[in-house]
């Protein structure tokens, strides 16, 4: 008999191409939300609940431009319609599986059916369980790196600003108002980093110009 975790370590084991290929999509999926102006928890819930990366594709456009829930709801029916017959022929098998079949049913997608008809009988290996993980495993898989893909593009936004306030308080931090030196340093470092981003629009270059600045002006200068 094969622990429960050993089952699971199973299916990793077997989903890992589809981890792999989940990975790019499920990213570039949240990305599109988050240039759509979607923060990137509403990408976890959607691939939550949806769960189909072609229409989820299709309906960041579709949120956008608003359109008809009719029209969605027509869109989704046709491009999902070959799950249907993926169902057919897990008919009986998931009828074995009590009340984890509604989950399965929910989580057959192109990927995990694939994965559910190579399954080959293992020594002390139960098949039922291999079924639910390697669902419940893909269906993780999809929702972090969409979640993954909006929190980037989401950080890529607010860091810009987060590293310049950064720089700014800790030029300022110990500022000695009571003499020119004591603050010269600092307020220069903060032009020259102010500059250089309205120049070059870099927020690396103009952070690293204003640190080195700061630096050779408290050593050699003041």
């Amino acid at each position: 008999m094969i622990y429960d975790k050993e089952k699971f370590f199973y299916s990793v084991k077997r989903s890992i191409p589809i981890l792999i290929g989940y990975f790019p999509v499920g990213m570039a999926y949240g990305i599109l939300m988050a240039n759509a102006g979607y923060q990137f928890g509403w990408s976890v819930i959607i691939s939550m609940f949806v769960y189909t990366g072609s229409l989820q594709m299709l309906m960041v456009s579709f949120l956008v431009n608003q359109i008809p829930l009719m029209t969605v709801a027509v869109t989704a029916l046709l491009l999902n319609s070959r799950h249907i017959f993926y169902g057919l022929s897990f008919i009986e098998k998931f009828r074995e599986y009590g009340i984890w079949k509604y989950f399965l049913i929910y989580g057959l997608t192109d990927e995990n059916y694939s994965l559910l008809c190579s399954y080959k009988e293992t020594d002390g290996v139960n098949e039922k369980w291999v079924h639910i993980f390697s669902t419940i495993l893909l269906w993780v898989y999809w929702i972090t790196f969409s979640g993954i893909g909006g929190l980037v593009r989401y950080l890529g936004n607010i860091l810009p600003v987060a590293v310049m306030a950064t720089l700014v308080i800790y030029c300022l931090r110990a500022v000695d108002l009571s003499s020119w030196a004591g603050f010269m340093p600092q307020l220069i470092a903060v032009a020259v980093t102010a500059g250089l981003h309205f120049w070059k629009g870099n927020t690396l270059l103009s952070v690293t110009g204003g640190t080195v600045c700061y630096m050779v002006l408290i050593r050699s200068v003041f």
